[in-house]
């Protein structure tokens, strides 16, 4: 999402590769079978993941993805810049009953009493601002741990970075809007009979293209409609190797996105599904761990949720779902109005500091209200 034509954006941003510690930007398309492309670029001294992924229709758009994916944890880790506040919540006044919900396991009761390092942050719903905990901020995920974490779950989601403010907020929103949903359907009980649709029936010509190319490569796609703050558009994709397929992933890869329309979220969430594929198959990523890579397959269960893929009940088709789809406006403003209308009181945006790269803009967003993605 940078607002620019895709060769335009990568021309732009491969001199800036090495001020952000990128060395090697590399094409894992081939490690598959299906040829969606996906990217990866290497920071070997990041603080949080050293390696990072990008996707699209195109290698350029799957390279700009990476790069940017990069910058943002590098601009977020980057600490010795940014100035906070110590202070406890209720001195400043925070949410205490909000931020409640982004606390690690085990944390004391009275968290709030005690003294935190706070930034300072805008509320992009018009509000007079607020703060921030450091820890829901930055990326710098070292050992030993910042003296003022260890107090709430920290994530990457909401970060992102544009060649303007408003992609970068926007992009940072979306994520936040995709992680509350699929948490809150991950809650829902019989949320994969309910809630699936026909995605033929959004009657995309870049989204049949690609499930034709998972069809051809012998897999198979799923598409469930997520209920999500604001109504707005976000899509849960499953991918998996159909029966007879020769095994290289056997497991279900999945992917979210929101999205001003369900055309671009379902594009995305199928994107991302092959995305975490590749991930899986290559290794690379720090974050993956050893239940990516069973020492044995139940394949009863494999192929169980293989039918249920291939045969499921399809409950939605695109006529029940366009009127959740946004228009007017700039994209960022009827998403928050959205938003405000559907009871969130907060969007708190910091701006990170860029100075090593002016050409990037980097935002975290955080919406105290929405529920933590954790690992289902």
């Amino acid at each position: 999402m940078t607002g620019l034509p895709t060769s335009d954006a990568l021309k732009r941003l491969l001199p800036l590769a090495p001020r952000l510690g990128i060395t090697r930007i590399g094409d894992l398309t081939g490690l598959d079978r299906i040829g969606i492309p996906v990217v990866q670029a290497v920071r070997p001294l990041g603080l949080a993941n050293s390696v990072t992924q990008g996707k699209g229709t195109s290698l350029d758009a799957a390279a700009v993805s990476a790069i940017m994916e990069a910058a943002e944890q590098f601009f977020a880790e980057r600490v010795d810049v940014m100035d906070p506040v110590m202070a406890t919540a209720l001195e400043l006044g925070a949410d205490t009953a909000s931020f409640g919900l982004h606390l690690l396991e085990g944390v004391a009761e009275d968290w709030h009493r005690r003294s935190l390092a706070w930034l300072p942050a805008e509320d992009l719903l018009g509000g007079p601002g607020g703060w921030l905990p450091m820890e829901l901020v930055h990326t710098a995920y070292i050992d030993p741990p910042l003296a003022s974490d260890g107090v709430f779950e920290a994530s990457t989601t909401g970060l992102a970075c544009g060649f303007c403010r408003q992609q970068a907020q926007l992009h940072g929103l979306l994520e936040c809007i995709e992680r509350d949903a699929i948490a809150r359907a991950q809650q829902t009980h019989g949320f994969f009979h309910r809630f699936r649709f026909e995605p033929q029936t959004l009657e995309d010509e870049t989204l049949t293209l690609l499930i034709e190319m998972l069809q051809a490569a012998g897999l198979i796609a799923a598409f469930w409609a997520a209920d999500a703050a604001g109504n707005v558009p976000t899509v849960w994709c499953q991918i998996m190797e159909d029966e007879g397929a020769v095994p290289l992933m056997p497991l279900p890869a999945e992917g979210f996105a929101s999205a001003l329309d369900f055309k671009r979220a379902s594009r995305g969430a199928l994107l991302e599904a092959a995305q975490s594929r590749l991930a899986a198959i290559s290794g690379a990523r720090d974050d993956i761990s050893r239940l990516a890579f069973p020492a044995r397959f139940d394949w009863e269960a494999i192929d169980t949720h293989r039918r249920f893929l291939r045969e499921g009940k399809k409950s939605f088709c695109y006529e029940d779902l366009a009127n959740r789809e946004i228009s007017g406006g700039s994209a960022l403003d009827p998403v928050v109005e959205r938003l405000a209308a559907d009871g969130i009181t907060s969007v708190l945006h910091v701006a990170l500091d860029n100075t090593p790269c002016p050409e990037i803009l980097a935002s975290r967003i955080f919406v105290p209200q929405f529920l933590p993605l954790r690992e289902a």
